[in-house]
């Protein structure tokens, strides 16, 4: 009985050896996928092609290994995640004979002058989410072959799902061929967004240098106005930015925050200070404000904060399901807005909404009471105290409602 040999062809044809070349040769029935099958139409042999058809082939190999050589080709490395492992099992140990070749994940490693030896590699072919769900935690580095199915958008929407801040993303598409791309992406949630070609790779990279967090240290929970970039006072007042953010109820490190209506961020940026393993996103329509928010990103050293230009309610649905949610702004579309809202919050999550109008404290609270979150809301009036040439008085800020509510049931 002749063995059956498995022939790895790397990226390409272009990666086999002579030594390859010559065993590819001696085949009697040559066995590939449909592009693997087309890189040797010259050769006159009996081929037969791989389609979704592995107990076929299994068959065939075993009718005609005792009088033909039969050699099979295999994408990368054939017992790297590939066919090699799957026919070793079937035909037995002592009746195949491996040669190896580069894999797609090497390759792609070496694309991008990256060491390999350090990473962990996962097939996402077949394999159902929850067999990943706890892998990125705790680990530097992943090289990941993908499916047409669980593709880089997928892998991203993992990890911002595990709330896992820090990787860097590189996609390789079409490794070996014209088509051959490659893109780093640093803000996962540009994954999300964008169409890639298949096959592709992912290497996840854990960013290693820690960020400086000198001036993030000085964050604390109601800093004076002063401290932050804001437009002609448009900002969440001090004293409402603690009261707020003592609703909000942070009670873990690692929760996923939006914060809508952003302005100057200054809600995001003192959200931080607790937020220190989770995400936040800041979201605001005014191209001057999203200016302002990355110079207060900037000026604290905020790692952790995704800034996202969009007119709400528009662009909710793309984002990650929140945890606490804070509307510091919306207007006329505040209703719409606080809707849209409620429908992403996660179960047992806080939603706090700011407004100085009658009309939107009846609609908010009217909408939370609705749904089931059992709202409640405060007046608060700030006083502050002034110099005078003769003394000090007492100036009055605008009176504002705060109404929160927590989310006890999906509906």
């Amino acid at each position: 009985m002749k063995p059956v040999k498995i022939v790895g062809i790397g990226l390409s044809p272009e990666d086999l050896t002579p030594k390859h070349e010559k065993i590819i040769k001696t085949a009697d029935l040559l066995i590939g996928g449909t592009e693997q099958l087309k890189a040797f139409r010259n050769l006159k042999v009996q081929k037969l092609e791989i389609k979704n058809n592995l107990s076929l082939i299994v068959k065939t190999i075993q009718k005609n290994m005792d009088g033909s050589n039969i050699v099979v080709l295999a994408s990368g490395d054939p017992l790297f995640f590939g066919i090699g492992t799957y026919l070793v099992q079937k035909i037995g140990k002592e009746n195949v004979k491996v040669f190896p070749n580069v894999s797609s994940v090497v390759s792609a490693f070496s694309k991008i002058n990256e060491s390999w030896h350090d990473a962990h590699f996962l097939s996402l072919h077949g394999k159902r989410s929850e067999n990943i769900s706890t892998l990125f935690s705790g680990k530097k580095k992943f090289g990941i072959l993908t499916d047409s199915k669980k593709g880089p958008e997928w892998i991203a929407n993992k990890i911002i799902d595990k709330k896992e801040l820090g990787f860097s993303m590189c996609v390789l598409e079409k490794l070996g061929t014209k088509q051959e791309k490659i893109t780093w992406f640093n803000d996962l949630l540009e994954v999300e967004e964008t169409k890639f070609l298949f096959p592709n790779i992912v290497i996840l990279k854990r960013k290693t240098t820690p960020p400086d967090l000198s001036n993030s240290r000085q964050i604390r929970i109601g800093m004076e106005d002063q401290s932050f970039f804001c437009e002609k006072g448009l900002i969440t007042k001090s004293e409402i930015r603690s009261i707020v953010l003592s609703k909000l109820n942070f009670v873990t490190d690692n929760h996923l925050f939006w914060d809508l209506g952003a302005g100057s961020g200054s809600v995001s940026i003192e959200a931080s200070s607790i937020i220190t393993k989770g995400l936040i996103y800041a979201v605001e329509k005014n191209i001057k404000r999203i200016s302002l928010i990355n110079k207060n990103i900037s000026k604290f050293n905020v790692p952790n904060i995704n800034v996202i230009q969009s007119e709400l309610p528009s662009g909710l649905e793309k984002m990650p399901v929140p945890d606490r949610i804070f509307i510091g702004g919306g207007g006329k579309n505040l209703t719409k807005i606080t809707k849209k809202a409620i429908s992403k919050l996660a179960l047992n999550g806080i939603i706090v909404v700011n407004t100085i109008l009658i009309q939107n404290l009846e609609s908010v609270f009217s909408i939370m009471k609705t749904k089931g979150l059992n709202p409640q809301a405060i007046s608060v009036q700030i006083t502050k105290s002034k110099s005078m040439p003769h003394g000090d008085r007492f100036e009055a800020l605008n009176p504002i409602w705060i109404i929160w509510g927590q989310r006890s049931f999906k509906e």
